[in-house]
């Protein structure tokens, strides 16, 4: 019974340590996960669980590598806002797609796409055909902006 007691107390204090984590990091983290704050998600939420089921040590011998995480999250936020290069390295770069109504088969094959996938990214923005669109780009945190030919012409309506 003091074993499920213990590890009931565990998982509450792995819960409130993520809470308080993430309201720390941002609402960033949340609304706009790019590469490096997925790998922060999981290192967070790896050490929190192991804390909440490691019978062998204290929760408190978590929070320090907790903290750590957190500080690190922050500082490479900040190096991030401050220097282009520091921003690149970490986050990457959008990847174009499509070009001037051309798909650009190299690019898909970088951001490890098909064109089928492609098409199917486009048709869950209620585009169905490549050649309603001029520009593609699969961004940073995985989104997909598109530019048809009529927003690149001047007309605002669908842009």
């Amino acid at each position: 019974m003091e074993h499920i007691f213990d590890l009931l107390l565990r998982g509450i204090l792995a819960y409130f340590s993520l809470l308080i984590l993430t309201r720390i990091m941002g609402k960033r983290e949340l609304s706009k996960m790019n590469f490096s704050d997925f790998v922060v998600g999981i290192t967070i939420g790896s050490i929190a669980a192991t804390g909440a089921v490691d019978h062998n040590q204290p929760f408190t011998n978590y929070i320090p590598a907790l903290v750590i995480i957190l500080v690190l999250e922050i500082l490479f936020s900040y190096l991030s806002m401050k220097f282009d290069k520091f921003r690149l390295l970490n986050n990457g770069e959008p990847i174009i797609l499509m070009e001037n109504g051309r798909i650009l088969e190299q690019n898909l094959r970088k951001a490890r796409l098909n064109v089928e996938e492609l098409a199917s990214q486009l048709r869950l923005q209620s585009i169905f055909s490549f050649q309603d669109v001029e520009t593609v780009l699969i961004e940073q945190n995985g989104g997909f902006s598109v530019q048809s030919p009529s927003c690149h012409h001047g007309s605002n309506e669908h842009c």
